[in-house]
This record gives C-alpha cells, structure tokens and sequence, in this order.
C-alpha cells in the first residue's frame, strides 16, 4: 500500500512528516482529510492528497465540500487549510503588517512573499503569496503591485519631499500630456536630480504620480 506518492526530499522522520503519514493510513478519505488538515499548518496540497488517494474529480469535489476548510488558490494548485490553522495565519500576517507599517511608515507595503517570513520563515514562497492574495480577496489586508497593507494604513512623505513636490508639480501641470524628464525638473527647480527623484519616489506611493521610465513621472 502507498500511503503518499509525494514524498519530500528531507525531514522524513520530523513529528510533522509522522504525523502526515499517520493520517494518510487511515482508510476512511473523509477521517484522512481532516487528520491531514490538522497536521498542515501551512496548507495541505489538495491536488497532491486526490493523487495519493487515487480520487477522480467528482470524488475530490464532493468530498472537499464536506469538511471544513478554507481552499487558497496557489499557482501549484489550490491549499487546504482547517480554520484553525487558517485563523492562526491570519494573526500572523496582520501582526506583520502592523509592524512593517510602524517601521517603515512611507513605504506602501510589505512584499506579499514576505508576509510570513519573521514567524515562518520556511514556508514556501507560492504558498506566503497565496495566503496574501486570499486575505486580500477577503477584504482582510490591501495588495497592489506586488505588496500588501492595512486597509487603514496610509504612505507618508517626509517634509523636504512635500515642499519640493509643491515646487514640482506645477511644472508638471503645464506639460501634463508630456511631462519634463527628472533632469528637466531639477533645472528648472534648482533642485538635484537625485532630490527630485526622491520627491517624485515618494509622491509616486502616495498615487500622485506615476512612474513609467527610469527618470519620467506623469
């Protein structure tokens, strides 16, 4: 009898392989989900537990609808998570949000793959990014451009960076249809180029710009 034919390539005899494997003997697949549920905290592949089961399609289907989970789709397929477990993820990625916002306040976001690092820093990368995208779906946290906030959290801009974009923007007004390079700016404010740069950076966070080349902000 094969009990798993995923097998990983190490911890073998770690608690939590054991335990994987111990559910996986049980007959009965409606048991052996939510043994496997339990055992998962970082998601069990349902694609991978079909597989090892021999389930087609409908069976998957049918009996995913009756145990309780929550499924996170995943560019490897969808993970299955029991509430419990999932609730625990969830505490820590807004625990997390809550202390990169405190540090670093004029940044937009954490990087959605990193949403687990500082609890879990072995959890795989597709799986950190399902879990933020499936947070963000559910209205939980906000993700753009490949980062992820509090829904009440807002970028901030320094004072030298807000009286410069005073000067800049309108500049910007006037050529709004063909904006002034990073170069042409900084001439015709007297400015630096890397001070312009910074200025434009930080409004670029606050969604009053947008940056679409190295040294061009509309």
């Amino acid at each position: 009898v094969v009990a798993d034919i995923f097998p990983p390539s190490r911890g073998r005899a770690q608690p939590s392989r054991l335990a994987y494997l111990a559910g996986m003997e049980n007959a009965d697949d409606v048991l052996a989900l939510r043994a496997l549920l339990e055992a998962s905290p970082d998601g069990l592949h349902l694609d991978r537990f079909s597989g090892s089961r021999n389930l087609a399609e409908s069976e998957s289907s049918a009996l995913f609808a009756t145990v309780p989970m929550l499924r996170v789709p995943t560019s490897q397929g969808d993970l299955g998570f029991s509430p419990a477990h999932w609730n625990a993820l969830e505490g820590e990625v807004l625990e997390a949000l809550i202390r990169w916002h405190r540090d670093f306040p004029q940044l937009a976001g954490l990087a959605e793959d990193r949403v687990l690092q500082a609890t879990r820093p072995h959890i795989e990368r597709v799986r950190a990014i399902g879990v933020a995208r499936e947070m963000a779906r559910g209205g939980r946290i906000v993700r753009g451009a490949g980062t992820v906030r509090l829904a009440s959290h807002r970028p901030t801009i320094d004072d030298a960076a807000e009286a410069l974009w005073r000067r800049l923007e309108p500049w910007m007004d006037r050529r709004a249809l063909r904006p002034p390079t990073v170069h042409e700016l900084a001439e015709a404010v007297g400015e630096s180029g890397q001070a312009v740069q910074t200025a434009l950076d930080q409004s670029a966070r606050l969604g009053r710009v947008v940056r679409v080349s190295t040294k061009r902000y509309y």
